[in-house]
């Protein structure tokens, strides 16, 4: 949200009030977004906090079979925040990545270098929080349980998991129906980037007679052939299409429409449904146990942990991160022959080894000085105040005998000669300019016809 903010002001200052209106309504957007999937995910975690007192993912598992309405509104929330189509998370990360491409508009090499590495640092951080999310859906709620209390879990009542519908809800309508946030949006961000970005947005494909005045007919007819009028009977508004052309400098075209994505999704699963039932109507079905790999039963501890699926990450960013790892090794009676073998591993990032260590540890250097001074003894003490007190009078009596030279040697000059010129023509109405020696002319007001002036100049 802030890099979007960051981008409108940026272009709302270079001229292009469209593309920083544009960039606005991709924050306003974003903070929408978070406020939803992240108080979903919030209460998904307190409802599995609360019906297995377990905060372990590595402990967790199988939750899905007991816990389904959780788990299915915590799906949403993490194919949200995941940026995935067609919940509202990919409309605000599109819009955002579509003002980071708008570099190429501006004039200055700098700016437009910032804007493309921001747009690299967003695509890096969209696929890690995809795997992140993957990782807290999977870890949590797949698989076997890992633990007792994970097994004991229960479904929560339903005044916990109705709000988590809810805002599910909320993040599927806000994200098949763009079309209809960003003119709410608009209405917010026209206040301060003084222009109407929804027609730069959402063309009005519904009802031309209305909007699409910077697009012509021939590209208009080009994207009605592709079927963006689908729905124009029965649905209101002017499109179900998010589309923005490029100026001349980038005369890129940006389009996409989650409305119409989840109509697709919905017909794929649909047909694949229908499809796999048709092929295996006529098959005998066998119903027999699950291959473990040859053992009778897989044991929790044989799974796949959080740690060990998020390990490929932590192994890629193990260069930045560079872990201290400690080893605590048991012997037995020689030496050489080790019977045991514990390894620790503790993260120190990047700002705690830069600024916050080297910090602490200078704080801790300078109270060991100051500490050395106290040694506990009373007689000590009363002779750093007298000492104290000694160093601040010599330290008056030499000022105070600055202080007099400087006065003597001032008055054994001769007095400096002032200059009163009243320049009634140029200069504000009974006023004067008093020009000093090795000073700079000022001017004073007169407030009397007989002006007495006296200087002390150096």
């Amino acid at each position: 949200m802030k890099t979007c903010l960051g981008a409108g002001f940026i272009l709302k200052v270079a001229g292009l009030p469209q593309l920083a209106g544009i960039a606005f309504i991709a924050a306003f957007y974003h903070m929408l977004n978070h406020s939803l999937y992240k108080a979903l995910l919030f209460l998904g975690v307190g409802a599995v906090d609360f019906s297995t007192g377990e905060r372990d993912m590595n402990r967790l598992g199988g939750l899905m079979q007991v816990m389904p309405w959780t788990s299915l509104f915590f799906l949403v929330g993490a194919m949200s925040i995941a940026a995935l189509p067609p919940f509202n998370g990919f409309v605000s990360e599109w819009l955002t990545l579509q003002t980071m491409l708008q570099s190429a508009t501006l004039q200055h090499v700098g700016i437009k270098i910032i804007f493309a590495l921001c747009a690299a640092a967003l695509a890096l951080t969209a696929a890690l929080a995809v795997t992140c999310f993957v990782k807290a859906f999977g870890m949590s709620f797949l698989g076997i349980a890992r633990s007792s209390r994970a097994s004991r879990a229960r479904e929560v009542a339903r005044s916990m998991w109705a709000p988590m519908g809810l805002l599910a809800a909320c993040c599927l309508l806000s994200g098949i129906l763009p079309t209809y946030v960003i003119p709410v949006l608009d209405n917010t961000v026209a206040t301060f980037s003084h222009t109407k970005a929804v027609n730069e947005l959402v063309p009005s494909f519904f009802k031309p007679t209305t909007g699409n005045a910077r697009l012509d007919s021939k590209f208009t007819a080009e994207f009605h052939d592709l079927g963006v009028q689908i729905g124009r009977s029965f649905v209101p508004g002017r499109g179900l299409v998010v589309l923005h052309q490029g100026a001349k400098r980038n005369p890129v075209v940006f389009a996409m429409s989650t409305s119409y994505t989840f109509v697709v999704i919905i017909l794929f699963f649909a047909g694949s449904i229908v499809l796999v039932r048709l092929l295996t109507k006529a098959r005998k079905l066998t119903v027999g146990r699950e291959w473990e790999g040859g053992v009778p039963r897989l044991p929790p501890k044989m799974t796949y942990t959080a740690t060990g699926f998020s390990n490929p990450v932590r192994v890629i960013f193990q260069g930045i991160f560079r872990p201290s790892i400690e080893e605590a090794r048991e012997t037995a009676i020689a030496d050489h022959f080790r019977i045991a073998l514990k390894s620790r591993r503790r993260e120190e990032y990047i700002l705690e080894r830069a600024i916050f260590n080297p910090g602490a540890r200078l704080a801790k250097s300078l109270a060991s000085l100051l500490a050395k001074i106290h040694g506990g003894s009373i007689n000590l003490y009363a002779a750093y105040i007298l000492i104290s007190l000694a160093i601040v009078l010599v330290i008056q009596r030499l000022m105070r005998a600055y202080l007099l030279l400087t006065i003597s040697q001032h008055a054994s000059r001769k007095p400096p000669t002032i200059r009163l010129h009243y320049c009634p023509g140029d200069l504000p109405a009974r006023t004067v300019r008093m020009t000093f020696p090795a000073l700079k002319t000022i001017t004073v007001p007169l407030f009397s016809e007989t002006v007495t002036a006296s200087a002390f100049v150096s």
